[in-house]
């Protein structure tokens, strides 16, 4: 159970793309569906570690060929926390095509600092659900199999036992 958790959360956060804050990337989303922008308030890109607790203020808007794709504050508020990282989940957006797909952040009144992490993942919070689910399984598995075997030695012996004292 540990070991499923340990490496399935730690594959999902390490697959999400990342983006440092205000700035623009552009991204090649290759899959439909919703994706989730999370701040990664804790982070580590490029070899430098990021730490900020609030983006009050930043405005992020995504684009795909010059349209301007909607964003949804999530209802959620999806957090995690992995190692060193640890993000809340900011907007949902929705994911038609696959294809190039521009980020692009900044501050109200055009403020530089401070600069932040954007993790963006489709299917993040559908992942870990079911990782969670998953190690639940197992571990109620592994218990039921426990008690069973438990069981079974101990009616094993008690029929030994009877034996040997007739």
């Amino acid at each position: 159970m540990a070991l499923l958790l340990v490496s399935r959360i730690g594959d999902s956060t390490g697959r999400m793309m990342r983006v440092l804050v205000p700035g623009q990337t552009d991204l090649m989303l290759k899959e439909p569906g919703t994706y989730t922008i999370f701040h990664e308030y804790q982070s580590t890109f490029e070899g430098r570690v990021y730490d900020v607790a609030t983006v009050s203020g930043l405005i992020v808007t995504v684009r795909a060929g010059g349209a301007v794709i909607p964003l949804v504050a999530t209802k959620a508020g999806t957090r995690y926390r992995v190692g060193s990282l640890a993000g809340r989940s900011l907007f949902d957006f929705e994911v038609r095509t696959p294809g190039t797909y521009q980020i692009s952040a900044s501050y109200d009144g055009g403020r530089k600092e401070p600069q932040t992490v954007l993790a963006i993942d489709r299917g993040f919070v559908g992942d870990l659900v079911m990782t969670i689910l998953g190690a639940l399984a197992l571990a109620l598995g592994g218990m039921g199999i426990a008690v069973a075997i438990s069981v079974v030695v101990f009616l094993k012996r008690r029929r030994a036992l009877g034996a040997a004292a007739s």
